[in-house]
């Protein structure tokens, strides 16, 4: 009877032992302050946060790393913008789709944080990373407007499709072909001209034998003939469609495969594509009302002196000067009472604003006067609607002027650190907890 009693207790313990939580990583104090601010942050800014604490080299432990880029990922989901966008070319970097293009360089659009999480997974645990991959969704670029200064931006994705296929497949699993059936499926369905010369890219320098690359060829050759017309986007990607398509057919032919579809097709989807591409860009510059105009004017003055030519740069002693703080003063004053002209749009006001602070922070000599600049640009920044209705852009401003002060090996750089730690707002003292403690080039393109 004993041994019956001692039998039921072990039994009945058993599966209270099993149920119990693993115990949670220790994280050092800097990395539980810097998650309480990722929290309050908008997700595309926590998810980019959570990235960098994984890859910071400061967390110890394997799994403490994979909770990390999983939360990453999920939080990606929430990303007010789905896509990257970049501007075309030739357009003014002082313009609406010039600041959008500067933030996308920040890499918190949804696909673009989701590619990042895969690529630090893939470091970690490759099935783990195919499995993250494989709860991506794949892009789907909608056709640009005739005068969109603006294209999506793919190559990311298809760049870590390829990368998945050529190293995260067993030898087992590469001799049934599981590799050419998990890129397949994204071959057969592109159907916007950004996505033509990756997916060219795609077949022609994946790891496969010739037979395989026959086949990706064929389904290459299929969807060619499937791509919507769309202007903007065929003539952005014109020269690197062409370029892309011919490397594929001399490789294929290096290879023994027959091109003459691949010409074909690419003939009529350039005839196709031609027949859609009159289109002229509507391109919002900066600087054109009076209000900006006039601001821009003693912008010109504060750099280059009193005729506003730029020839030579005003020096550090001539800035110090009674005559030019003076001059800066007024500037500040003008730019206080500056409000949107009619028509302007919030975003379009608050980066000429920004703008104008980065130029005033740059050129305003150290000590308390720069200080003031610092804190006026830092109490705008801090109430600005634009943090909710595109935190990338709104981050993008604090980054840019921190990475201009740094490259020109400003000490107001860490001037303006202090200034953003200081913050109430979680999201900018995010920004200077991560600069210190998992430093990166703040514009440098994400991986």
């Amino acid at each position: 009877m004993k041994l019956v009693i001692a039998l039921l207790s072990i039994a009945f313990a058993a599966p209270a032992a099993e149920v119990k939580d693993p115990p949670r990583p220790k994280l050092p104090p800097e990395a539980q302050t810097i998650m309480g601010l990722a929290y309050a942050s908008p997700p595309e800014i926590a998810a980019d946060a959570f990235l960098r604490i994984a890859a910071s080299g400061k967390i110890a432990g394997r799994e403490a790393k994979l909770q990390f880029i999983d939360q990453a990922f999920d939080m990606a989901a929430s990303a007010r913008d789905r896509l990257r966008r970049r501007h075309i070319a030739g357009s003014p970097a002082d313009s609406r789709s010039g600041s959008i293009d500067r933030a996308a360089r920040l890499g918190l659009d949804t696909l673009s944080l989701r590619v990042r999480a895969v690529r630090a997974m893939f470091d970690l645990d490759q099935t783990r990373a195919r499995e993250l991959f494989s709860r991506m969704e794949a892009p789907q670029p909608e056709a640009r407007s005739c005068e969109d200064a603006l294209v999506l931006d793919l190559t990311g994705f298809f760049g870590l499709l390829s990368d998945l296929a050529n190293q995260a497949f067993s030898t087992g699993e590469r001799r049934l072909e599981q590799h050419v059936g998990f890129v397949r499926p994204y071959v057969v369905s592109i159907a916007s001209p950004v996505e033509v010369a990756p997916v060219a890219r795609l077949v022609r320098t994946l790891s496969v034998t010739p037979r395989q690359r026959d086949l990706l060829l064929a389904s290459f050759v299929t969807a060619l003939q499937n791509v919507a017309a769309d202007g903007r986007s065929f003539l952005e990607t014109a020269d690197s469609v062409t370029e892309e398509v011919v490397q594929l057919a001399q490789a294929c032919e290096k290879d023994g495969l027959a091109t003459d579809g691949l010409k074909s097709a690419f003939e009529k989807y350039l005839e196709r594509q031609r027949g859609s591409a009159r289109c002229a860009v509507k391109l919002q510059s900066y600087w054109t009302s009076p209000g900006a105009q006039a601001l821009l004017v003693r912008g010109l003055k504060l750099r280059w002196g009193p005729e506003g030519v730029p020839s030579r740069m005003l020096t550090l002693e001539e800035r110090k000067a009674a005559e030019w703080q003076t001059q800066l003063a007024e500037a500040l004053n003008e730019m206080e009472s500056w409000k949107p002209a009619p028509g302007e749009s919030e975003a379009d006001y608050f980066h000429q604003r920004c703008l104008f602070y980065e130029a005033l922070v740059e050129l305003t000599p150290p000590g308390a006067r720069r200080d003031n600049v610092i804190a006026g640009f830092l109490g705008f920044l801090s109430n600005s609607p634009i943090q909710r209705e595109s935190p990338a852009e709104w981050l993008a401003r604090g980054a840019e002027i921190l990475s201009r002060l740094r490259l020109s090996g400003d000490s107001g750089a860490e001037r303006l650190l202090e200034a953003f730690a200081g913050s109430a707002n979680p999201a900018l003292a995010l920004m200077a907890r991560l600069e210190r403690w998992a430093p990166q080039s703040p514009l440098a393109p994400p991986r």
